[in-house]
C-alpha cells in the first residue's frame, strides 16, 4: 500500500466503531497502547511539567498507563477515568505492579467540578460521540488556574510515516498484529485534523487555548482555566 497524501484518502472523518466488548478485546487494546507508548516520551515530559501539587485526572481508554508512569514520578494523587468495565481490572493490575498506594492511584466514575490541577486525555478524542460535551465535562473538572490537555492521532498525519507504520503492522499476521493494524486504521479514519479540533474548542468557549500541530502524527490541544 502506497500513500501519496493522507488527505486524499482520509478527507472525511468516519465515526469510530468501538470494539471492546469482552475482556480479550481490552487486553488486546492494552497491548496496542503499550506498543505505541514509546512515541509518547515528549508528551509525557510535557504533562509532567504541568504537575505541581495535583490531583491529576487521566481521561483515556488506555487504562491508566500514562497515569501510572506519571504517578511514579510525581508525588500527588492520580485519578483514572476508566469507562470500560473490561479495563478496570487491567488498571488495578497496573497499580499493583507499579507499587502505587490505592489512595494515590484511583479509578473513578464521576468528575467533581473544579477538582483537578491537570486533566488530560490520550488517544481517545476520536472515540467520543459527543466531543463538545465531553470536553466541556472535562474542563469543568479542572481547578481555576489548571490545565486541560487533549492528545490524539491526526487524520492528516504525515503520509510517509503513516505508510511505514502500516507496513510495519501489516507484517505481523498474528491475532495481536491484526488487532494493532485494525485499531490504528480505525483510529486514524476517525481522528480530527488540527483545524477541526480548534473549531470545536472555539465553539465551546472553554478558555484560552492553543492547538500544537508540529508533531507529524498527533495533535495536542492545551486549554487553560483562568484563576
Amino acid at each position: 500500500m502506497t500513500l501519496t497524501t493522507t488527505e486524499s484518502i482520509l478527507a472525511e472523518r468516519h465515526q469510530f466503531q468501538p470494539s471492546m466488548r469482552v475482556s480479550e478485546d481490552a487486553w488486546l487494546f492494552e497491548d496496542y497502547v503499550l506498543s505505541r507508548e514509546c512515541y509518547k516520551e515528549d508528551f509525557l515530559e510535557q504533562l509532567a511539567s504541568m504537575i505541581f501539587a495535583g490531583p491529576v485526572l487521566e481521561a483515556s481508554n488506555g487504562f491508566g498507563s500514562i497515569g501510572a508512569r506519571l504517578a511514579c514520578a510525581r508525588n500527588c494523587d492520580f485519578c483514572i477515568l476508566c469507562d470500560s468495565e473490561c479495563g478496570r481490572d487491567i488498571c488495578e493490575d497496573r497499580r499493583v505492579r507499579a507499587h502505587l498506594p490505592a489512595q494515590r492511584y484511583r479509578i473513578v466514575s464521576e468528575l467533581p467540578a473544579g477538582a483537578f490541577e491537570l486533566v488530560y486525555s490520550v488517544n481517545v478524542l476520536h472515540e467520543w460521540n459527543n466531543p463538545e460535551g465531553k470536553l466541556r465535562q472535562l474542563f469543568e473538572s479542572v481547578k481555576p488556574g489548571g490545565t486541560l490537555v487533549i492528545n490524539d492521532l491526526r487524520r492528516d498525519a504525515n503520509p510517509f510515516i503513516t505508510e511505514y507504520v502500516i507496513r510495519e503492522m501489516a507484517g505481523d499476521e498474528t491475532l495481536v498484529g491484526r488487532h494493532h493494524l485494525n485499531t490504528f486504521l480505525s483510529s486514524l479514519r476517525s481522528a480530527y485534523v488540527p483545524s477541526e479540533l480548534a473549531l470545536i474548542l472555539e465553539k465551546e468557549h472553554l478558555g484560552e487555548f492553543y492547538v500544537a500541530e508540529e508533531e507529524p502524527m498527533t495533535v495536542t490541544a492545551v486549554v487553560r482555566k483562568r484563576d
